[in-house]
């Protein structure tokens, strides 16, 4: 038999107590409907509510004797689970009072141990100033015997704990007996009380059930009386149905034959009027003939208007025609008239696509002539540069010490700040220039700046766009995009100490020239006059002119670069990133495999750029990202430059001292400057000549377009007027005039 488990929770309780809340609400509001409803009839419903009451009062009252047995059941529980934790209070006073005490003579035998210990330490010390064997030795014996005597007590006190331990494991196993005893004796109790609530329940179950029954059959009985008393009522109505409904049926009889009677006599008067009706209609004839010679009259009057009203627009209709053969007389002239023109168009539309294709073949001559010109003055410009490098260094030494003279003695400034002033990344001028130290003579060694780049697109070639751009020596050509100048064969141990010393500043170098191309820069004019954002209309036109690297238009990270006169391979890693940080969140981004390469072809027998190797030094142009990653990559880096992020991050730098930041902002070069600079190192006096011619050309294929564009105007006007004549013509000829009017097929086909 299963153990007995009750749930006494006082959670279970409040639901059981609000669930019979409701039950006796239910009650009450069910005994005030019963009331309302049977006012009629007081008798039965007062018999039926007492007989309703009887089932509830048993159901509560069996409800209390079972909460009695159940309580009687929770206290017998309670009383055995009572003395069971009163045993184990005792049990655990008696154990703590024994524990107290053995713990008070283990302290007093330590108290006495370290009494003793100091006693035999005293004795020791006194034995080692003992120099004769004997008394050495009955010293030695003295403190053995004291030892013993310590060691005793000890064990004296470990077998009081051993004793404890063993009558603690007495009382534990004998607990252990109780507490099994106790657990069989509550089970039995449980088993003995669940029988007895069962019974307890049964029976109140049987008594309430008793009850609803007897309440089921009174509640039968007043029901029937109900019943048959209705039914009582249903005969007595239909009778009462039955009667009216005969009276009906003889009310409607006679009124039946009284309108009999009023419809004969109707009828009668009816047939009266009627014949006095016909004698008239036997005199109305000669009323008939009369109006109808009357109208006999009218209808010849209306015939004679009719035929000179014919007559009228046959006339009408005469000149219709006549008009419209002179229309299409007129019209036959001008379609011979636009024939001939449209002729002498074409021919004069041949002979312009004639002219304009050998303006096109001379453009196109003239661009190719002005790109090897180009390339041929990059090349002597670049040799002068080579062999005016010295003087200018020399130049740009003095020029660094004479500063530093002006803010050390004239001006007044410190030292140091002079010196940091002219050695510092501020007197470098503008982006892209960059001054390094040597280690050998401590001179500075000077760089000349990149000043932009140079594009040129072909018209039908489709050639990819040509750079050019003038580099330092070879310490800033380890941090310049590669495709923008050769790198020598042998660069020497210089060159590897200046690249290795500006790779430091590479992060420096990509904002301070991400910065300037946004302020005076190819970056600034594809923002907006209004406001500082991108204006979608230039960067479409500026993403025509960016060289494609791969089959589906893709561009490359150098490739924009370039295009933006970017000078350090630090800013087209930061363009890289940020096109690669876009094209992972979904676009499409295709790794081009081998170098990256543009055409920059120089004048015939100069050094050509090694595109292959540069690609092969710069990883981050293997890869091609979409036009619309680009833009969206564009945007990103002039909301980074625009936003506060860049403003905190150029503050330090521009905090750097009061003499370094003014003399940053001094040095610091205007668009107009930028551009002019621009200008002079890339524009030398031969390459304006050719532009000159180039305009010239330009100007002749626009005065042919202008002359082709008022012929042109002209044809439309003339097909305006045709159209405007046919519109009239048809108009004409939709016309209900000329409904009549015959054509020949000839006519009517045009």
């Amino acid at each position: 038999m299963p153990a007995f488990e009750w749930d006494g929770s006082e959670e279970k309780a409040r639901e059981r107590r609000i669930a019979e809340r409701r039950q006796r609400v239910q009650e009450r509001l069910h005994i005030h409907q019963i009331k309302a409803s049977s006012q009629q009839d007081g008798s039965i419903i007062n018999d039926a509510n007492l007989s309703t009451t009887k089932p509830k009062q048993q159901a509560t009252q069996s409800a209390a004797a079972v909460r009695q047995a159940l309580q009687d059941a929770l206290q017998a529980a309670s009383a055995v689970t009572l003395a069971a934790a009163q045993r184990v209070v005792r049990h655990r006073e008696a154990c703590n009072a024994e524990e107290a005490e053995l713990r008070g003579q283990v302290a007093w035998e330590a108290e006495e141990s370290r009494h003793e210990s100091q006693a035999i330490e005293a004795e020791w010390r006194q034995a080692q100033e003992i120099r004769h064997p004997q008394g050495l030795h009955a010293a030695i014996q003295a403190v053995s015997a004291h030892c013993q005597r310590v060691l005793e007590r000890k064990d004296g006190s470990l077998d009081a704990i051993r004793a404890l331990l063993r009558v603690r494991d007495e009382q534990y196993i004998k607990l252990l007996q109780a507490q099994g005893q106790e657990t069989d004796s509550l089970i039995a109790t449980m088993h003995a009380q669940h029988g007895r609530l069962r019974g307890v329940q049964e029976r109140e179950l049987e008594a309430v059930e008793g009850a609803y029954m007897q309440e089921r059959a009174e509640l039968l009985a007043v029901q029937k009386g109900e019943v048959e008393a209705l039914l009582a009522r249903r005969s007595a109505v239909e009778q009462e149905f039955l009667e009216q409904y005969l009276a009906a049926c003889e009310q409607y009889e006679g009124e039946l034959e009284r309108l009999r009677v009023a419809g004969l006599a109707e009828h009668g008067a009816l047939k009266r009027r009627l014949e006095a009706d016909v004698a008239a209609l036997e005199l109305h004839p000669d009323g008939i003939r009369a109006t109808h010679a009357l109208n006999t009259d009218k209808l010849d009057y209306n015939y004679r208007v009719l035929v000179e009203r014919e007559r009228e627009s046959n006339d009408a209709l005469l000149q219709q025609k006549r008009r419209i053969t002179r229309q299409w007389a007129a019209l036959n002239r001008l379609r011979k008239r636009h024939a001939a023109a449209d002729a002498r168009c074409a021919a004069d539309n041949v002979r312009l696509s004639d002219e304009y294709q050998q303006v096109a073949r001379a453009f196109n001559h003239l661009q190719s002539k002005f790109r090897r010109f180009k390339a041929a003055d990059l090349s002597r410009f670049e040799q002068v540069r080579g062999m005016k490098e010295a003087e200018l260094s020399e130049l740009l030494e003095q020029l660094l010490e004479a500063e530093h003279l002006i803010c050390s003695y004239v001006v007044g400034l410190p030292a140091d700040s002079g010196a940091a002033a002219g050695s510092g990344p501020s007197s470098a001028g503008w982006k892209g220039t960059d001054v390094s130290q040597q280690e050998e003579g401590s001179c500075r060694q000077p760089l000349l700046e990149v000043v932009g780049t140079a594009l040129a697109t072909a018209n039908a070639a489709g050639d990819t766009a040509r750079e050019a751009a003038v580099v330092g020596d070879g310490a800033a050509r380890g941090q310049l995009i590669p495709a923008f100048y050769p790198v020598a064969a042998g660069g020497g141990e210089g060159d590897a100490a200046g690249s290795e010393g500006a790779c430091g500043q590479l992060g420096a170098l990509a904002a301070a020239e991400l910065s300037g191309s946004l302020d005076s820069g190819a970056l600034s004019l594809l923002l907006e006059q209004s406001g500082r954002r991108l204006d979608g209309q230039k960067l479409g036109v500026w993403l025509q002119l960016v060289p494609a690297t791969g089959p589906e238009g893709l561009v490359s990270a150098v490739a924009v670069g370039r295009c933006l006169g970017l000078q350090h391979e630090t800013s087209v890693d930061a363009l890289q990133l940020l096109f690669g940080s876009i094209a992972g969140c979904g676009s499409v981004a295709v790794a081009v495999a081998g170098a990256v390469s543009a055409e920059a072809c120089l004048a015939e027998g100069g050094d050509a750029c090694e595109a292959g190797e540069a690609g092969e030094r710069n990883p981050a142009a293997q890869q091609a990202f979409s036009l619309e990653q680009v833009e969206q990559g564009l945007a990103r880096l002039v909301i980074l430059l625009l936003g506060p992020s860049a403003s905190d991050a150029a503050e330090p730098r521009q905090q750097q001292g009061a003499a370094g930041a003014s003399s940053r902002t001094e040095m610091q070069p205007s668009s107009k400057q930028y551009w002019q600079a621009w200008a002079d190192a890339m524009l030398p006096p031969a390459v304006p000549h050719f532009w000159g011619l180039l305009e010239k050309q330009a100007n002749s294929w626009l005065a042919t377009l202008q002359g082709r564009t008022a012929m042109a105007d002209e044809v439309v006007a003339l097909q305006q007027e045709n159209e405007r004549l046919k519109a009239s013509l048809a108009g004409l000829l939709s016309s209900p005039l000329n409904s009549e009017l015959q054509l020949p097929p000839t006519l009517l086909l045009r």
